[in-house]
């Protein structure tokens, strides 16, 4: 009786927490709301002073059928790989934001002379061909577009899912924004499961990514403490 109570109040905590913290609800009344909005229009200044690019994203948006990223994202992206200057960027989810990890990679190798690629995979057939195809060709060369099918299994008794082939390279940044959390296209029949590549990776290499990126998945965040109880994950409103 206790534990189903303490089960009860735990999760209508989270689901508060949630609620307030990680989805800032309500919009009108919640600050953190107005801090996103707030951080979103200096992100959106901050991708249109880079004329090139903007000109990429807008491109790619108008024939995208991609819900994309918000500006923040874009600027997190871009800056991560200048700051970082990665050989390797592992991108689980392809999209627009493939766009602004290879233009970031483009200046590194105007700037430094580094040989940088991005290793994107994507679990949809349909999304995989049109990001390929919809790409700045220019910009393609930085690119390697992998098509890999989502699989799941049980990691530390919580349900996963991972892409089935990953290239073996060092990466040095990884950006987790796939595969999707219930299957294709939108399977409501199968269990919400978590985003679990990065296991497979600390597992199978002997190196630690500089950088990772994890796209608004909170309960991804939350198998991942439990799976790597030693790592320090933050989170970012």
């Amino acid at each position: 009786m206790m534990k189903k109570l303490i089960n009860y109040f735990f999760y209508k905590y989270r689901n508060f927490l949630v609620f307030i913290y990680y989805t800032a609800k309500p919009k009108k009344l919640n600050p953190i709301a107005y801090l996103i909005n707030y951080k979103e229009k200096k992100a959106k200044k901050f991708i249109e002073n880079i004329k090139e690019l903007k000109n990429h994203l807008n491109l790619l948006n108008e024939k995208s059928n991609s819900t994309g990223v918000q500006y923040k994202d874009h600027q997190l992206l871009y800056e991560s790989v200048l700051k970082y200057k990665p050989k390797y960027v592992l991108e689980l989810g392809s999209g627009v934001s493939s766009t602004t990890i290879a233009y970031a990679l483009k200046i590194n190798k105007e700037l430094h002379n580094i040989d940088g690629k991005l290793i994107s995979l994507e679990e949809n057939s349909f999304y995989h061909n049109e990001v390929k195809n919809i790409t700045d060709k220019f910009l393609s060369k930085f690119i390697d577009f992998r098509f890999s099918k989502r699989k799941t299994r049980t990691f530390n008794k919580i349900h996963g899912c991972y892409y089935d082939q990953i290239p073996n390279y060092d990466y040095d940044i990884i950006f987790i924004d796939g595969p999707t959390l219930r299957g294709i296209p939108d399977d409501f029949s199968q269990n919400k499961a978590f985003n679990a590549d990065i296991l497979n990776i600390l597992s199978n290499n002997n190196y630690v990514p500089k950088l990772i990126i994890l796209d608004k998945r909170i309960d991804t965040m939350w198998s991942l403490k439990k799976c790597l109880p030693e790592t320090t994950i933050k989170y970012y409103p």
